[in-house]
């Protein structure tokens, strides 16, 4: 299955080129982003992580779901101390 949920039209075995089931128009994020923002759209998208990329499209990091978590421990840690 690729990842907008339709069948492949061949088998995927070791040699199958990552293009094959990457996904295409993928929603990204700017440096200037706020977190709150790319939070509440990974949220709303049900993504697993936001590539951040230049206005060139140049990918530069990924906010990942693991991010948020780990920041919302730390802001949570803080607020117990």
């Amino acid at each position: 299955v690729r990842p907008d949920g339709k069948p492949l039209a061949e088998k995927v075995d070791a040699k199958t080129k990552a293009g094959t089931i990457m996904r295409r128009g993928i929603i990204t994020g700017k440096m200037g982003t706020p977190i709150l923002t790319a939070c509440r759209v990974l949220l709303q998208e049900k993504l697993g992580c936001i590539p951040i990329v230049l206005d060139d499209g140049t990918l530069v990091g990924i906010v990942t779901e693991s991010d948020f978590a780990r920041l919302a421990v730390n802001v949570l840690d803080k607020r117990v101390s």
